[in-house]
C-alpha cells in the first residue's frame, strides 16, 4: 500500500520533469483570482492547466496539495447546508475538493491558516465527487489504499453573510479534460438575490470618458469592448469603447469606463443601458442582465483648474507633507520626482518625491503626498507652491 499523499509528490515532481511550472498564472487557479459562483448555473472547466503544489492545511491530515487547481467564490445568502457535485469529463479522473470561509480574511491565507477549514474530501476513489445527502463526515484525508473512502461528504453548514472559496483540485488522470461544477441538495442559498442595476456615474473633465458604477459585480466577459451595451444622449460623439475595472486581473467588474469618440461639451448627458446585437447585455455571476431602460445622469463640467483644497494638519519636524484637492486627480500625472511642487519659508527644503494616496481603480486621488529630503527643524511660515513639473503639466 502507498499513501496517496506520496503518491501526490511523485506525481507532481514527474509533471515538473516534463517541463510545467508549478506557478498558476491563468485565472482561476489561485484563490485571489477565484471564480465568482452562485447555486443556479451549472460551471464547464474544460480543460485544467497543470501547476499548483502548495500545501493545504487539513484537519487530521498531512501532505495535501493543490494540484492542478481552481478555485471558486461564493457568498452565503441564507444559511443551511451546501450541496454540489463535481463530474469529471473523464470518469477515470481523481479529483479531489476542500471548502474555507474566508470572510474577512486575505484568501491567500488559505496555504497556512487551519482556521479557515470548512469541509474536504480528499479519496482517492476516481469519478463523481461532492457534497451530497448520503455523505456521513466533513474530512475526508488522502486514501490509504483500496477500497477506497467514499468520494461523497457530508454537506456542510454555511453561515449567512460569510465568504468561502472551494478549491477543485486534480489530483491523477490521464488528460486535463475538466469537469462540470454544480450546486444542489443543499438549504444554503448561495444566489445573490439582488437584481443587477446602474448606481452612479460621473464624467472625467476633458468629455472623452464616463465611468459607470454598477449595483453590484457583473462579469467582465458580458461587457462588449465597442461600447454596445451603453447610449450617451445627447449623441454628440458616439461611445467608441468600454472597458471594465480590474477585469485584467478579475472575473466581475463593478465599474465600467466608457470611451467616446470626440470630446463632448460641458452639458448634462444620459447613459442609458442597451442590448447589444445580440440581445442581451451585462450579466452578473448568476446569468442576470440590467433591466432595459435603466439610465443615470451625468455632467461634463467646463475645463477649469481645480484649486488645491488644504494640508493635512502638520506634525513637529515634518518630513512628508499631505497636500488635499478637492476633486480627485490622476495618480499618473503627478511627477513622481516631486518636481510639480515647491516649497519656500525660512529654511530651504527640497521636496524628494511625490505620489498619489491610495489610488483608486481608476487611478485617481484626491490627496498627494509631498515627500521631503529632510524634516523641516525650523520654526516659522512655509509655502508649497505647484509648478509644472519635469514630465511638462502639473
Amino acid at each position: 500500500m502507498m499513501m496517496k499523499q506520496v503518491i501526490l509528490i511523485i506525481l507532481f515532481g514527474l509533471s515538473l520533469l516534463k517541463g510545467n511550472s508549478q506557478t498558476c498564472t491563468t485565472l482561476g487557479q489561485t484563490p485571489s483570482s477565484a471564480f465568482p459562483v452562485c447555486g443556479i448555473d451549472t460551471f464547464v472547466q474544460r480543460s485544467v492547466p497543470v501547476c499548483g503544489g502548495n500545501n493545504i492545511p487539513t484537519p487530521g491530515c498531512t501532505g495535501l496539495q493543490d494540484l492542478n487547481p481552481y478555485w471558486y467564490r461564493f457568498t452565503c445568502f441564507t444559511a443551511g447546508t451546501l450541496g454540489f457535485l463535481i463530474d469529471p469529463a473523464n470518469d477515470a479522473d481523481d479529483y479531489d475538493w476542500q471548502i474555507f470561509d474566508i470572510t474577512g480574511k486575505n484568501p491567500q491565507n488559505v496555504f497556512t491558516d487551519v482556521s479557515m477549514y470548512v469541509a474536504a474530501n480528499w479519496s482517492g476513489a476516481s469519478g463523481n465527487t461532492g457534497a451530497t445527502p448520503p455523505g456521513t463526515k466533513l474530512t475526508t484525508c488522502g486514501s490509504t489504499g483500496t477500497p477506497y473512502e467514499s468520494p461523497f461528504s457530508s454537506m456542510p453548514r454555511l453561515i449567512q453573510g460569510h465568504e468561502y472559496i472551494l478549491l477543485i483540485s486534480h489530483f491523477s488522470g490521464n488528460d486535463q479534460s475538466g469537469y462540470r461544477l454544480s450546486f444542489g441538495g443543499g438549504t444554503a442559498n448561495i444566489t445573490d438575490p439582488t437584481e443587477p442595476g446602474l448606481s452612479s456615474a460621473r464624467a472625467i473633465c476633458d468629455g472623452v470618458k464616463m465611468t459607470v458604477k454598477l449595483s453590484k459585480k457583473m462579469k467582465c466577459n458580458s461587457l462588449n469592448a465597442d461600447g454596445s451595451d451603453f447610449t450617451v444622449t445627447p449623441a454628440f460623439a458616439p461611445i467608441i469603447a468600454a472597458e471594465g475595472v480590474n477585469c485584467n486581473s478579475e472575473f466581475d467588474m463593478d465599474s465600467v469606463v466608457l470611451t467616446l469618440a470626440s470630446p463632448v461639451p460641458p452639458g448634462n448627458y444620459t447613459i442609458t443601458v442597451k442590448n447589444d446585437a445580440s440581445g442581451v447585455n451585462l450579466l452578473d455571476n448568476c446569468g442576470r442582465t440590467i433591466s432595459l431602460g435603466q439610465n443615470l445622469s451625468v455632467t461634463v463640467f467646463p475645463m477649469i483648474p481645480t484649486p488645491m483644497d488644504s494640508l493635512t494638519k502638520i506634525g513637529c519636524a515634518p518630513d512628508e507633507l499631505e497636500l488635499v484637492f478637492d476633486k480627485p486627480m490622476f495618480c499618473n500625472t503627478v511627477a513622481a520626482d516631486g518636481s510639480d511642487f515647491i516649497v519656500t519659508g525660512p529654511t530651504p527644503v527640497t521636496v524628494a518625491s511625490a505620489a498619489g494616496s491610495n489610488c483608486s481603480a481608476d487611478g485617481l486621488s484626491s490627496i498627494i503626498k509631498v515627500k521631503l529630503s529632510a524634516p523641516i527643524q525650523t520654526a516659522g511660515n512655509y509655502r508649497i507652491t505647484l509648478k509644472r513639473g519635469s514630465d511638462g503639466g502639473t
